[in-house]
């Protein structure tokens, strides 16, 4: 038992192995065998190794099997299982998203090699399964906090699209998979665990979204799907930089948390985009007498190719540009006087209240 609980979710991430073989390739250098994998995390770790538990969007099979890389896709990732799970286990990684547009480059092979990985190194895979059913089932887990039960549930998803339709990566009836964003499979699942706990805390991790852009029309209306079905907070991911915050429905959606470590050149430039992300920090402790959530969002600077492969925590003129950045994007004066900055041991961070849900009682 823990007075006070700390799970670190983190946004799009992988070691880019494929990335760095194919720039040394090119006579370029492989940042991976220059420096090893724990460099690339080296100025993030301090956050992630306070936590109890993290949570990553892993945007990669755990898997070399090539020969089996889905034809015709433009970007296909693969990584060494070893290596990369021994990082991750680094940096207190216990479970990781497969809900993505990477997870099954490598066909069904290569997703049960990642599925064997994760088990046989005792971290969580969920968002990708056997079938649609067993692909969207929400990853669940509890903790006594100074005397009372918290259980928190993560459902992930990514968006349905025609293109990711015809290279088979969604799992459906008959075929294993990554979990489609499905309104009616995501309604349906979030249903169940509120069915079977009425009190736990959901959070939905989608991957949707548009490379290096802000978030679309679509994402606010899955949003609100997410949140009638009773959603307590939406962390999503998958545009490699962070979108805008809101809050809709008396609960908050960030729409991305952008890149965690994600080891290719970028294209930050090449788009105009800001080359920021966020680290979210989900903790649960008492205040007044009651368990309370609150929401702690580190923006860390992304661009590889100006940090050389090491993402980092915001300066003070960074985080002061993007905090008032993000309250202009929130169209809601409520929402915006809601966000607070704030300095801790670690860095900035952008505070943001959790309303809990009223406990279900007999």
């Amino acid at each position: 038992m823990s007075e006070r609980l700390r799970v670190i979710f983190g946004g799009d991430t992988a070691y880019g192995e494929n990335y760095q073989a194919r720039y040394a390739d090119k006579g370029g250098r492989n940042i991976l065998k220059e420096r090893g994998y724990g460099h690339c995390s080296e100025r993030v770790a301090p956050l992630l190794r306070r936590a109890d538990h993290v949570i990553l969007n892993l945007e990669t099979p755990l898997s070399t099997r090539r020969d089996e890389a889905i034809e015709g896709k433009a970007y296909v990732h693969w990584a060494d299982p070893d290596k990369s799970l021994d990082a991750l286990k680094a940096l207190n990684v216990s479970a990781v998203s497969l809900a993505n547009n990477h997870a099954g480059d490598l066909g069904a092979r290569g997703l049960q090699d990642t599925h064997d990985a994760l088990r046989a190194a005792g971290v969580a895979g969920f968002g990708a399964g056997e079938n649609a059913a067993a692909a969207i089932r929400a990853h669940r887990t509890a903790f006594e906090v100074d005397g009372e039960h918290v259980e928190l549930a993560i459902v992930g998803g990514f968006h349905r699209s025609e293109k990711f339709e015809d290279y088979e990566l969604y799992a459906t009836t008959e075929r294993p998979g990554v979990a489609a964003l499905d309104v009616d499979a995501a309604a349906a699942e979030i249903g169940r665990v509120r069915a079977e706990s009425p009190n736990a805390f959901v959070v939905a991790f989608p991957h949707w979204g548009y490379n290096y852009r802000g978030k679309t029309a679509d994402q606010t209306d899955m949003a609100d799907h997410l949140l009638a079905a009773g959603a307590d907070l939406i962390l999503g991911h998958g545009a490699h930089r962070l979108q805008e915050i809101e809050r809709r429905r008396g609960r908050w959606v960030v729409y991305s948390l952008g890149n965690f470590v994600f080891n290719s050149g970028g294209r930050y430039a090449k788009y105009g985009s800001t080359p920021l992300s966020l680290v979210a920090e989900l903790s649960a402790e008492r205040q007044n007498g009651e368990i309370q959530m609150n929401l702690r969002l580190y923006p860390i600077y992304s661009d590889n190719r100006v940090t050389d492969y090491q993402p980092r925590l915001v300066s003070d003129g960074e985080f002061a540009m993007l905090l008032n950045a993000l309250k202009e994007l929130a169209k809601d004066e409520k929402a915006a006087a809601a966000m607070s900055g704030g300095l801790d041991e670690i860095g900035w961070h952008i505070h943001v209240p959790i309303s809990r849900r009223e406990p279900v009682t007999d």
